[in-house]
Order: C-alpha cells, then sequence, then structure tokens
C-alpha cells in the first residue's frame, strides 16, 4: 500500500473518531444538562403550585378570623338581651363556615348563653383558653388558644376575647370554636396529589390537623431549632419554601408554608398552613426520562 494512502486512511479514521467521540460528549453535555434544567423546573413549577395552595388555606382562614373578629363585636352590643343574644349566636353559627359553637362566660367561667343547647351547663374556669384571656384582658385582642380537647371529646382550638362591665372591669368571655370537619375540608380541598400532606399549626408549635391524619403527631409540639417551621419563625417571612425532612414524615419533601397573620387585628398568636410533596415522587417523571436517554445513549456507542 503506497504510503500517501496509507496515512490518509489513518487521518480520515482519526478524524472520524474525534467527530465521533466530539458527538458523544455533546450529547452527554446535553443529557446533564437537561436532566439539570428538568430538576430545576420540577421545583419551580411545584413550589409555584404548593404556594398558591397555602394562600388558599390562609385567605380562607383569615376570612373566618375577621368574620368572628365583627360577630364579637355584634354580640358585646346584645349581651344584656338574652333573648337576642343566643337568637345571635346560632345565626353567627350558621353564616361563618368554619365556626362550630360560639360561648359567653361569665368572670368565673360559667356558660351565660351558647349556640348550642348542651352546653349551657358546664364551667370552663379550669381551662387554659379562659385564664389565657381572664389573666390577659385587653379590649378588642383575640386570642388563639392551643390546641384541646372539647367536652364534644375532639381536638380543636377555638378564638376569644374578653367583655368588661360598665365600670371597665373583666365581666366575662366571648368565644368562637372552630369546626375541625370544616377545616379538614378545607385542607383536602388544596390537595391535588396522593403524595400531598397538609397541615394547620398552632403558634406555640402544637400540630393542630394534617392530612393523611397522623394521630401520633397531633397535639403534639413540633417546634424544635432543626425543623422547617423554626426556619421560616426565625425567616421573618410571611411564606417560605423548603426542601428537606419535615415533622410529618421521614421522607424529603418540598413543603411551603405560610402564617396566617390578621394584620390589622390585635392577635395573641399566628396559625401556620404548611402544604408539601415527596420529591422521590416528583422526580419520577424524570428518572423515566433518564432511562430513555441513558438506552438511546448507549445505542450510540
Amino acid at each position: 500500500m503506497p504510503e500517501n494512502l496509507k496515512k490518509s486512511i489513518i487521518k480520515t479514521f482519526a478524524t472520524e473518531w474525534f467527530l465521533y467521540i466530539f458527538f458523544l460528549i455533546i450529547i452527554t453535555i446535553f443529557i446533564v444538562f437537561t436532566i439539570i434544567f428538568e430538576r430545576q423546573q420540577v421545583i419551580k413549577r411545584e413550589e409555584n403550585r404548593l404556594s398558591t395552595q397555602v394562600k388558599i388555606v390562609n385567605d380562607n382562614i383569615l376570612m373566618q378570623i375577621y368574620s368572628v373578629n365583627e360577630a364579637f363585636k355584634n354580640i358585646k352590643t346584645v349581651i344584656d338581651k338574652k333573648n337576642d343574644l343566643i337568637s345571635n349566636l346560632k345565626l353567627f353559627v350558621n353564616v361563618i363556615p368554619s365556626v362550630r359553637t360560639f360561648l359567653i362566660m361569665d368572670k368565673n367561667g360559667n356558660v351565660i348563653a351558647s349556640s348550642r343547647d348542651d352546653l349551657t351547663t358546664f364551667n370552663y374556669s379550669s381551662r387554659d383558653y379562659f385564664k389565657t384571656v381572664k389573666n390577659n384582658p385587653v379590649e378588642n385582642k383575640l386570642f388563639i388558644s392551643s390546641p384541646y380537647i372539647s367536652v364534644l371529646g375532639t381536638l380543636n382550638i377555638n378564638i376569644a376575647t374578653p367583655f368588661f362591665d360598665d365600670k371597665k372591669n373583666f365581666a366575662g368571655i366571648i368565644l368562637a370554636a372552630f369546626d375541625p370537619d370544616a377545616l379538614s375540608n378545607l385542607l383536602t380541598s388544596v390537595i391535588y396529589a396522593d403524595d400531598m400532606k397538609a397541615s394547620i399549626i398552632h403558634g406555640d408549635g402544637t400540630l393542630f390537623l394534617t392530612l393523611p391524619t397522623n394521630s401520633l403527631l397531633v397535639g403534639k409540639k413540633l417546634l424544635d431549632s432543626q425543623s422547617l417551621l423554626s426556619k421560616h419563625i426565625s425567616s421573618g417571612n410571611i411564606l417560605n419554601t423548603f426542601k428537606g425532612l419535615t415533622y410529618v414524615g421521614e421522607d424529603n419533601r418540598i413543603l411551603s408554608i405560610y402564617s396566617i397573620i390578621p394584620n390589622e387585628l390585635d392577635v395573641n398568636t399566628p396559625l401556620y398552613v404548611s402544604v408539601s410533596r415527596n420529591l422521590s415522587i416528583l422526580y419520577s417523571d424524570i428518572k423515566n426520562e433518564i432511562i430513555v436517554m441513558a438506552i438511546l445513549y448507549f445505542l450510540l456507542l
């Protein structure tokens, strides 16, 4: 074989291998960047969706709190008119969706009026939520109780405010107890995937409601220095989105959390709502794409 022809063949062969390797490198870079881009897009898309869902819950609960506050104002104007008082309490239960019961107690914790006839004989002076208001009787201030077991046997929270006699002395409290079922339905309404979890947490870190229900965690204080809730509170932001282990599971999740704070009202503590998704499930579609890309890649080898 002539030397020139031999060199030409070697040069052509080397060029083809160079182009082949270059092509594989380009394909590899493309696949890597596609995977990274898709992961970022998945996270960004889910952050937006979860942020929207927690805001829906926030707006709904805020509306309930504002409605309760307006009801309290009305009740104070008829608090000495027994017939009008009870009819008003029952009316407010019917028009405020997330409230199950309205109660009025005197300064000793005795029920003097109720939207429910079966609660009129109770005395609540030993309850922490009564003591909290009695020991801090600030006019028009709203007190959101920590979760407690109600006389109806369910875990609940309430909003209370003090009222005063003609001499400005503490005369008792007006209380609106939330309906846990209505709040659970609200959480259900923002769940759009089987792997999602949604929760309402009291300002002291006590888990009030979570879906799916977790009896081991509900009613427990979950506030510690490493929790995502602690990070949210310390950030000072009203809305945050985190990735990591959450208080309601051992799996890695993306979680949005929102502080429910009625800024126009004097409230003793916020509530928090969180909605999350499982990161592994979110990435499952990308894993399928990676498998397809890998098969095509090896076919090119």
